[in-house]
């Protein structure tokens, strides 16, 4: 191996001997990294901008007074995003522009401030404040839990000098930027229950009443409240929920008069009509639930606040399992009697798939053709094997007997 000794050029340093690790130099980038700012006339990392003295007057940011910052001049627009989904309280980033010159300045405050158009800084208040860190990518954090103002904003002031105490005389300085604050939050909801019973018997389309219960708080109700087409796309939990086809936004509030409920919570309950013009509606394919959403200002649809498995209302599909007419007697009066044993099909527990019809009538036929009105309906759901005698007259085309 050779040293760098054998190239004079790469040891130009003065007291660089061959194999000795090189000075580290600093940069902008390097000082970031421990919070400090970059002094280009001593080429190091300073905690504040005093530290920083010899630098040219023409090129100077850190030194330099605030007398550029001080003239009139209209703020920059800042940006807030409320990340606190309580109401009445904010938490996030106040974000800003990056500006040369605003490095002249020891430190940053933020604070609440009346109105956007008002000159006059009375009535404005502290939130936090950070010594100046010299980032591309300024922001100061607001922290978790601070109350909202109505009405009011956010302003950015800078400071000449390093704050001995936080006061709200810190808000009297140079606003630089502005922000608008605006209060997004999570409808607190207590429990809420969907009920839906479809009325349409073809397979595959949907016609009802949706109704949705809920309670809620009174200071965080909902602002909007939708119906959607769901399906599940994965293991049960919040985000398993496959949104399908179109919404329901519009609703009627058939709520009692007698609403609130002390000042605890808020009792609602909403009628969602699920038809088209009157005509049922098409399932849309892989659909098995109703999903309800609860929006709030800046929050939309984050999990359904109830959910409903509907049940869509069909012709039978499970056949009867046995069905015998005996001991038929005929009358003078040309009436006759037998008796009628009947067993329906049976589907497992919860299944959606199977439907084994709830009611039932029985029927004189020809072929397949039905003759005249039922000769027996069973008066309530039959869910086991029954027996029964009845009195009927025999259509004089009558061929058989079928059950429906």
């Amino acid at each position: 191996k050779r040293w760098a000794e054998d190239w004079p050029r790469l040891t130009r340093e003065d007291g660089l001997e061959p194999g000795a690790p090189g000075k580290r130099l600093e940069s902008s980038l390097t000082c970031r990294e421990s919070a400090s700012f970059y002094c280009p006339s001593s080429k190091s990392c300073v905690a504040v901008c005093s530290s920083c003295q010899d630098f040219p007057r023409e090129k100077l940011r850190c030194t330099q007074d605030l007398s550029s910052l001080q003239a009139v001049r209209t703020p920059m627009e800042a940006s807030f995003q409320d990340e606190d989904l309580s109401p009445a309280s904010v938490a996030g980033l106040v974000r800003w522009n990056f500006s040369a010159e605003l490095l002249q300045a020891e430190a940053l405050a933020l604070c609440w401030a009346p109105s956007q158009e008002s000159k006059e800084r009375q009535g404005a208040s502290l939130v936090t404040w950070s010594s100046q860190l010299a980032d591309d990518q300024p922001s100061l954090h607001v922290p978790n839990g601070t109350s909202l103002r109505a009405g009011q904003h956010f302003s950015l002031v800078v400071l000449d000098g390093l704050p001995t105490q936080e006061t709200d005389d810190m808000c009297q300085e140079n606003v630089v930027a502005t922000a608008v604050v605006q209060d997004h939050w999570k409808p607190q909801i207590l429990s809420a229950k969907l009920h839906f019973q479809d009325v349409a018997p073809k397979e595959m389309q949907l016609m009802g009443d949706v109704r949705l219960h809920f309670e809620a708080k009174p200071a965080a109700m909902p602002t909007a409240v939708l119906l959607r087409w769901g399906g599940q796309s994965g293991p049960k939990g919040p985000r398993s929920w496959r949104l399908l086809g179109e919404s329901w936004t519009s609703w009627r509030d058939i709520s009692d008069e007698l609403e609130m409920v002390g000042e605890t919570k808020v009792i609602r309950e909403l009628l969602f009509q699920v038809t088209d013009a009157g005509a049922p509606v098409e399932v849309p394919r892989g659909a098995t639930h109703f999903l309800a959403f609860a929006d709030g200002p800046g929050v939309v649809r984050l999990e359904p606040i109830a959910t409903l498995r509907f049940h869509d209302i069909r012709p039978p599909n499970e056949m009867p399992k046995s069905m015998v007419a005996a001991d038929f007697s005929e009358f003078a009066d040309g009436t006759m009697s037998f008796s009628f044993s009947f067993e329906p099909g049976q589907c497992e527990p919860e299944s959606f798939t199977c439907d084994a019809g709830s009611s039932y009538a029985l029927y004189w036929t020809n072929g397949a053709k039905k003759l005249g009105e039922s000769i027996w309906t069973s008066q309530e759901r039959v869910g086991s094997a029954f027996t029964t005698t009845v009195t009927t007259t025999r259509p004089p085309l009558a061929r058989g007997l079928m059950v429906a």
